[in-house]
């Protein structure tokens, strides 16, 4: 998932460049930096999250797993954060959903 989100982001940028309306390119632009900046905090605190992991499974210092699953959760929360950026991209699209009887 970690590749499909920086191909995603790689895409945006990619859009941003070939558009032509102005509204469309501040949309992209906006997506791709909310883009970036949740996919950073996502790995950084993915990585804190392994060294809480390690330095509790080498150490076994009280409340090191309680940090660890903190952390993991913030990553956890930074995902879903990337991901709600499809609102932006859809703007002010609507979907309806039809059931066939």
């Amino acid at each position: 998932s970690l590749v499909h989100m920086v191909c995603q982001i790689i895409l945006d940028y990619n859009l941003s460049r070939v558009t032509t309306s102005p509204l469309r390119i501040d949309r992209y632009r906006r997506s791709l930096s909310w883009k970036i900046t949740w996919i950073i905090i996502m790995y950084g605190t993915l990585l804190v999250s392994f060294g809480f992991y390690h330095w509790h499974i080498s150490t076994c210092q009280s409340h090191l797993y309680s940090l660890f699953s903190l952390f993991e959760w913030m990553c956890v929360l930074s995902y879903i954060m990337f991901h709600l950026s499809g609102l932006i991209d859809l703007g002010k699209v609507r979907l309806v959903f039809m059931l066939d009887d």
